[in-house]
């Protein structure tokens, strides 16, 4: 297995985040043709099985990519892009300034809150697709590999970006032989895309999050809330309200509540049943609780800490030993940020710290107080959904099934993990715009915290 330590120097030198233009390592000149293709939410454990079966052998290995927390196709997406925040952790949401609920389906079917990264891919599916696509799974699937086929054998410019959104319910809803028979449809478009450029062809393949088997129960999320005395709905004009925007089936829930009432809600989720732990905004850090115990996720520039009060939530015990034997522990706990994804890369919650310190305070625009993540099994979302979809599988959580996507390239190699935050060196990116390098300039100035 390829070490962690093998990361590309393009990597290491941007500091925090490694979000260096392509542009000042492309060669001259450039292939016939360039295709970027993310295959929404397939896990690394899918990959290599579609590998053993002698898919993609004209890739690379794969690495595993490491989603933003919570592991969702808004974030993570964003995430690769470099296009963070978005408004909300899906397509409903819960605006907090104006303190009602909003999006949804029509706003999904009419682009009314269309986030930037989106604009990324030159192929998408279809809005209407994506809402029929539990109901008529193949068909759909069938139409979209079409037009993905269509897309990147065309003529015309040497570029082509795509996202096959199709891969996500497909792994949702489907056994595993399903989903590795359309990667290997995808791999025959690969195939015929390079046959037409004479084999001068480069091929960036990733996802955006993993998927983690069996999730056919719904949290106890309602009912441990309503027994607590919240009352569920649309918005928080006085204590003992709550508002969830549940959207899709996931494995995680954001909760809004009033200041006042969040030691309460919290005291009501960590114990229901379904509930992995409960991650809490307090004073510029993450309060971590579950049945396990209560810790706290402290960041100062690029380094992170993790302080347990009771007990071990996250089971970071083992971890935190090996940080201090190689000396990577500071004289106040914090350590790099690079030490923490080294050593957590086998862990069930990969790059804890940062993942948990970031999705409460960097990614969205409206954020939750307090967000939920599920435990193996579980999922949330709308009841009536849950009716209809035969859920095998789901994304959302911390875990590391549901956190870990691929990447593949067939022109660089790649380290054996790497965070989404890290992946735009690997696609292609146009010439920098003076706003993009304006957002990167705190790289360079400096922002404490070991490196």
């Amino acid at each position: 297995m390829r070490s962690l330590n093998l990361v590309p120097c393009f990597l290491l030198l941007a500091g925090c985040a490694a979000k260096k233009p392509m542009s000042a390592w492309r060669g001259q000149g450039g292939p016939a043709r360039e295709i970027v293709l993310s295959l929404d939410g397939v896990s690394i454990e899918v990959i290599h099985a579609a590998r053993a079966r002698g898919l993609y052998s004209a890739l690379g290995e794969p690495a595993a990519m490491v989603s933003p927390f919570p592991s969702l196709t808004l974030p993570g997406h964003a995430d690769i892009w470099t296009e963070l925040p978005v408004r909300g952790y899906e397509d409903r949401y819960f605006d907090v300034a104006a303190d009602k609920l909003t999006g949804g389906l029509m706003a999904r079917l009419t682009n009314a809150h269309a986030e930037k990264f989106q604009e990324r891919y030159e192929l998408t599916e279809s809005k209407f697709a994506g809402a029929a696509v539990y109901i008529a799974r193949r068909s759909v699937t069938r139409r979209a590999l079409a037009d993905l086929e269509r897309y990147l054998l065309a003529p015309g410019p040497a570029r082509r970006v795509a996202l096959l959104n199709a891969t996500d319910p497909v792994s949702h809803a489907a056994d595993q032989e399903e989903l590795l028979g359309v990667l290997a449809e995808v791999d025959r478009i690969l195939d015929r895309a390079r046959t037409a450029a004479h084999g001068d062809l480069r091929v960036t393949l990733f996802s955006d999050h993993g998927n983690a088997d069996g999730a056919a129960k719904r949290a106890a999320i309602d009912r441990a809330l309503g027994d607590a005395g919240f009352r569920l709905g649309g918005r928080l004009a006085r204590a003992g309200q709550a508002v969830i925007a549940s959207y899709g089936l996931v494995s995680f829930a954001a909760i809004h509540v009033l200041p006042v009432d969040r030691a309460r809600a919290v005291g009501a989720l960590r114990d229901a049943e379904g509930v992995a732990f409960v991650a809490t905004s307090e004073d510029g850090g993450v309060s971590v609780a579950s049945t396990l115990g209560t810790a706290r996720v402290d960041r100062r520039g690029c380094a992170y800490r993790y302080l347990a009060s009771t007990g071990d939530p996250l089971g970071l015990g083992g971890v935190l030993m090996r940080l201090r034997q190689r000396g990577a522990l500071d004289q106040d706990g914090f350590a790099n940020e690079r030490a923490w994804l080294e050593e957590t890369a086998g862990h069930e919650y990969p790059d804890a710290p940062r993942r948990l310190w970031r999705g409460m305070y960097e990614e969205f625009l409206n954020p939750a107080p307090i967000v939920v993540s599920l435990a193996p099994g579980y999922h949330y979302g709308p009841k009536l959904f849950s009716h209809f979809v035969n859920l095998k599988r789901t994304h959302g959580s911390l875990s590391r099934a549901a956190s870990l996507g691929f990447l593949m390239t067939n022109w660089t190699e790649t380290p054996a993990m790497v965070r989404s935050d890290e992946m735009r060196p690997y696609l292609y990116p146009p010439p920098p715009t003076p706003a993009w390098i304006a957002r990167q300039s705190w790289l360079t100035a400096g922002s404490g915290g070991e490196r």
